[in-house]
């Protein structure tokens, strides 16, 4: 069976809640930012595009709007801020 791998995220940065979809995972960090990573044909990392990403990477729009809860669905991923609004994408 394959071993676990820890996932790099970068050395400030403490993960408080990760949730997975099919071809996606999404890591809330202590902050309130959001990093994402896996397929993303769909639009569904919510990086802009469409591209894979094999590497965890922060997601911008959040960098002034800090959240609270993530939740990776099957093709779409969606977000809570700290002021309760809901983001979807």
């Amino acid at each position: 069976a394959p071993a676990p791998l820890m996932v790099k995220l970068p050395p400030t940065v403490k993960a408080v809640s990760i949730s997975c979809g099919m071809d996606h995972t999404m890591v809330l960090t202590e902050r309130g930012m959001i990093y994402v990573w896996g397929l993303g044909a769909f639009g569904n990392l919510g990086t802009g595009g469409t591209e894979d990403c094999y590497e965890p990477t922060v997601l911008p729009f959040f960098l002034d709007k800090p959240c609270k809860a993530v939740a990776a669905g099957s093709k779409h991923s969606l977000a809570i801020t700290v002021d309760g609004v809901v983001y979807s994408w």
